[in-house]
């Protein structure tokens, strides 16, 4: 469809008159049959008044009927590559003790979000699989185009969690709620994860440093008695740390080095060690155990 025609069709779905068009974008009755008859082209800003009017992407006014699905289907295979390279990049990554459990965990929140994006290209908003991709309304061949890209190179054997909806033997929504299960189960395992490690006691020994230097760096908003208590905390968690263990040091030098930028009421210093502390935020949280009983620095002495 050209732009004219397209231009003819929203005016009249609006049922609209080529004059009241006209007003509304300011031009005469003249210039808008010229559109549509294909006569004169709309400028840069009057494709724009058009675009708010019909609440259309410029894009979308210019584009005919195939070229919209050329650019879906571009769109469409791009996301596809994506959820393959992610699928394959957290294959590759170590169990949830590993240090790339942020990798995992950033992985599987990418891939669950592409494979939304791609189920919405087969299923309605309502939940039902659209009458085109329907196994009754498709061929094998033509079910086989259509996941092709979802299932990657697996795709020319007819492999993969789409195989059963090629063969005809379920429909596509079928599969996708395969998927979900196994991306919920997935999903439900690294959360578990991520809330044993923020209530371990090493995550808990870090945060306690941090709050309690924010409070002695800003020691101008606060009571001296608060700013005892802080003092009384670091000193408390330097009396806690295993001096033997790489971060049982670790915590006290930090202790030790905020205590005495506040003593010295050197609040540079003070915000240098604190910059510096944040930035060794996700080796904590790497070390930080999964399981309570599991030490907090085995492989560091």
């Amino acid at each position: 469809m050209s732009l004219g025609k397209n231009i003819n069709t929203l005016r009249k779905k609006h049922d609209w008159k080529k004059s009241e068009l006209a007003k509304k974008c300011a031009v005469s009755k003249e210039k808008v049959d010229a559109w549509e008859k294909g006569k004169e082209d709309p400028s840069v800003n009057e494709l724009k008044i058009l675009s708010k009017i019909f609440n259309k992407t410029v894009d979308e006014l210019i584009e005919n009927d195939d070229m919209i699905e050329k650019r879906r289907e571009k769109y469409f295979r791009s996301i596809c590559r994506d959820c393959i390279s992610t699928m394959h990049s957290l294959s590759k990554i170590g169990d949830v003790h590993s240090y790339d459990w942020s990798d995992r965990t950033t992985a599987l929140l990418v891939l669950r979000m592409l494979y939304d994006i791609v189920r919405d290209r087969y299923i309605s908003p309502k939940g039902k699989v659209y009458e085109k991709f329907l196994i009754k309304n498709s061929s094998e061949e033509e079910r086989y185009e259509w996941v092709k890209f979802i299932n990657g190179s697996s795709a020319s054997e007819k492999e993969g969690p789409f195989k059963n909806y090629i063969d005809g033997k379920c429909e596509i929504d079928e599969a996708f709620s395969d998927i979900d299960k196994v991306l919920d189960e997935k999903s439900s395992k690294i959360y578990n994860m991520l809330e044993k490690k923020r209530e371990s006691g090493m995550s808990k020994t870090y945060n306690r440093i941090r709050r309690n230097g924010g409070v002695l760096k800003n020691y101008e908003e606060f009571s001296e008695q608060r700013l005892n208590e802080c003092l009384n905390n670091l000193e408390s968690i330097v009396s806690e740390q295993d001096q033997e263990t790489f971060v049982g040091r670790w915590f006290t030098f930090y202790c030790k080095e905020i205590e005495d930028a506040y003593m010295k009421k050197d609040k540079d210093g003070m915000d240098e060690i604190l910059k510096d502390l944040s930035l060794l935020r996700n080796y904590i949280w790497h070390k930080s155990p999964v399981e309570e009983n599991v030490s907090d620095d085995t492989d560091m002495k």
